[in-house]
């Protein structure tokens, strides 16, 4: 289920960069989701995936957690020594840097 999820993911961002049509972002997301996820699966879907990124000069890894049926979504980011975390729980969007919570208006 988890590569499901990871194969979910990329698709998204994958027809997200290479579609020429009108289609808004969330309109794609669905079109790949019913796509997937004939079965209705996704909208139960609770799973974490861990991500190593790496560049010339840089790395970085990203835990991402969703939780589709309790409206959850997690992103902790460690790069340059920091740990960047924001999501959204149950409709409420939240960030922080370092375990300092932010609001929407102090993220630049």
């Amino acid at each position: 289920m988890k590569l499901k999820a990871l194969a979910i993911i990329l698709s998204f961002f994958s027809l997200n960069a290479l579609s020429q049509s009108n289609l808004s972002a969330n309109e794609v997301f669905e079109k790949v989701i019913q796509h997937y996820d004939p079965d209705g699966k996704w909208a139960q879907f609770r799973g974490t995936i861990h991500i190593n990124t790496y560049g010339e000069d840089w790395s970085g890894e990203e835990n991402l957690t969703i939780d589709n049926a309790n409206n959850f979504y997690r992103s902790i980011r460690k790069a340059d020594g920091k740990v960047l975390a924001k999501g959204m729980d149950d409709g409420q969007v939240f960030f922080e840097v370092g375990g300092k919570k932010l609001t929407a208006s102090s993220v630049p």
